[in-house]
C-alpha cells in the first residue's frame, strides 16, 4: 500500500493540469461519471468513490448533481484536491472503511483489485456494510 502512495505523489502536482500527461483522465472521468450513472442511477443518492485520489470522479458526479464523497489511502491527494471537492474526501482503505453501517446508498470501486485477495474479499464487505443498496466495481484488464 505505501509504494502505491508514495507511486501517486511522486507525480500529484501534474494530475490536475488538464493539457499535461494526464490529459487523459480529463476527457475520459465525465465519460466515466455518465457511463456509472446510466448502469446504476445514482440522482438522488449518497455515493462513495473508494480509492478517490484527488476526487476526480467526486468532482465530476457533484456536476452531475450526485451526493458524490471519496475515500483514499493518500493523504497527499486528499490534501491536494480541488477546492470542488474539499471536506468531502477522507482518509481510509477499502478494508476498513471509517463509516458506519448504512452510510451510503451506493459505492464505486475501481482499484479494490489493487488489494491481495483477503483485501479484496475484506474490501467489498466492508463496502456491503456501508453501502447494502447499489454497488459498481470496476475491474481493470490488461491485455
Amino acid at each position: 500500500k505505501e509504494n502505491e502512495v508514495n507511486k501517486f505523489a511522486a507525480i500529484a502536482d501534474e494530475w490536475w493540469d488538464p493539457t499535461g500527461d494526464f490529459k487523459p483522465l480529463h476527457v475520459i472521468n465525465p465519460l466515466r461519471a455518465n457511463y456509472i450513472d446510466e448502469k446504476i442511477p445514482l440522482k438522488g443518492l449518497k455515493v462513495l468513490d473508494v480509492g478517490c485520489a484527488k476526487g476526480f470522479l467526486v468532482k465530476d458526479l457533484l456536476g452531475q448533481g450526485i451526493d458524490a464523497y471519496g475515500l483514499d489511502v493518500s493523504e497527499y491527494a486528499l490534501m491536494n484536491c480541488e477546492p470542488e471537492v474539499a471536506g468531502r474526501l477522507q482518509i481510509g482503505s477499502a478494508e476498513k472503511l471509517p463509516f458506519p453501517d448504512g452510510s451510503f446508498d451506493a459505492y464505486y470501486d475501481q482499484y479494490i483489485t489493487n488489494l491481495d485477495r483477503a483485501g479484496c474479499v475484506k474490501g467489498a464487505q466492508e463496502m456491503q456494510r456501508r453501502a447494502p443498496g447499489k454497488r459498481f466495481i470496476q475491474v481493470d484488464s490488461f491485455l
